[in-house]
């Protein structure tokens, strides 16, 4: 045998040896590696970026070679800037961080649950991989659409309590209104009565704002039909954001109700003062979620009282609608005495889902003293 062969043989296999101990030596401090993740902003608004930092500690005195880093950054978030995936080594009692972007290209909660770490030798010839369960989150909120409900709620309502606004003061007055039996004698106007004769009480904008119940009829199905970006669903919760902001607007007080699987949350009392409260609600709907059915949010209609509202909402696309069967529809929607509004995004749903689309649900709905209006906007991303 050539002496070279013979002495490049010896010196890979000492290579390899030194290798496998150095992992050898790496395993036994791999459990003493602490890894963490820190989220600059949990909530963007769509085609907004935040930054992700991944940090990694090493809290021994042996030095970490090299280790390969990859967070779990789901499909609907975008990487904008660095990577996810970096190729680090760690001094002792040291750490070191890995920063990227992400912009939020799916509206929902996106949920970042592990962080993969590759412990390699220096010469990346044996390797040991652990996962870390880091559960973090990232909230994309739909993008605000100012629209013009008012006129055609008037239409269906004519005369409906929509606006009210303080005009200051210390009684927070919005206006004037005849005094019927029972007000309180201290709203009394005295001085409109001395001029006209007439008693007068002053009306508070706690009397005269719009009380609205919104709820999000978002089921599984309709994330499934139009384009990437612009689902149904997502269609749906710009709708959705876009009745939120124009109702706190108008000074509205709202009441909201979703649901995700089985559970069905009730968010009270929403005002134009607390409006940072609709940011939280959409940390419950994660992307893809919605209800099983929308049957399951009409079943909790009971749970409030319908009769103080002044306008009652259920925003849905056709497959929410079509994921229950109509007559439990009709039958939960009777049984809670529900009278309102179906509010649904301008969409091709005669195209997408079938011929007489519109027409089968306004039909449905006005059978049981309901009113479908459809926006002028499609509530889809450019």
């Amino acid at each position: 045998m050539s002496p070279i062969l013979i002495s490049l043989a010896v010196a890979g296999v000492v290579i390899i040896l030194w290798s496998r101990q150095q992992m050898k030596d790496l395993l036994y401090v791999i459990d003493k590696i602490y890894v963490e993740r820190i989220v600059e902003k949990n909530r963007v608004v769509e085609g907004y970026e935040t930054d992700v930092v991944i940090k990694i500690f090493n809290e021994t005195d042996h030095r970490i070679p090299l280790v390969i880093v990859k967070d779990d950054v789901p499909r609907g978030l975008v990487v904008s800037k660095g990577s996810d995936v970096a190729r680090l080594s760690i001094p002792p009692r040291s750490y070191v961080e890995n920063v990227y972007s992400v912009r939020g290209e799916r509206v929902g909660r996106h949920d970042l649950r592990s962080i993969k770490l590759l412990f390699q030798d220096p010469l990346g010839i044996f390797s040991e991989e652990k996962i870390y369960e880091q559960y973090s989150y990232i909230t994309v909120t739909p993008i605000y659409i100012k629209i013009n409900v008012y006129p055609k709620i008037r239409s269906v309502y004519p005369g409906i309590k929509i606006r009210g606004a303080s005009l200051g003061g210390s009684y927070d007055l919005w206006g004037f209104r005849d005094y019927v039996s029972g007000d309180d004698v201290r709203r009394i106007y005295w001085k409109g009565f001395a001029r006209t004769g007439r008693l007068m009480v002053r009306e508070d904008i706690g009397e005269s704002r719009g009380r609205v119940l919104i709820m999000l009829g978002l089921t599984k199905y309709s994330w499934l039909i139009g384009s990437e970006g612009n689902t149904y669903a997502e269609s749906l919760l710009r709708l959705f954001r876009s009745l939120l902001e124009s109702f706190l607007d108008a000074y509205s007080i709202i009441d909201i109700m979703i649901c995700t699987d089985a559970i069905v949350k009730i968010f009270r009392e929403i005002t134009s003062s607390n409006r940072e409260r609709i940011y939280v609600i959409f940390d419950d709907i994660s992307f893809g979620g919605g209800c099983g059915s929308i049957g399951i949010l009409l079943l909790n209609l009971y749970r409030i009282d319908l009769s103080r509202y002044d306008i009652k909402i259920l925003a849905a696309t056709p497959p929410d609608i079509f994921s229950t069967d109509r007559s439990s529809i009709s039958l939960y929607l009777k049984q809670n005495g529900f009278r309102g509004i179906i509010m649904m995004p301008n969409r091709d749903y005669d195209k997408d889902i079938g011929p007489m689309t519109r027409d089968i649900i306004i039909k449905f709905f006005s059978k049981l003293g309901s009113d479908v209006l459809i926006t002028e906007e499609s509530f889809e991303k450019i």
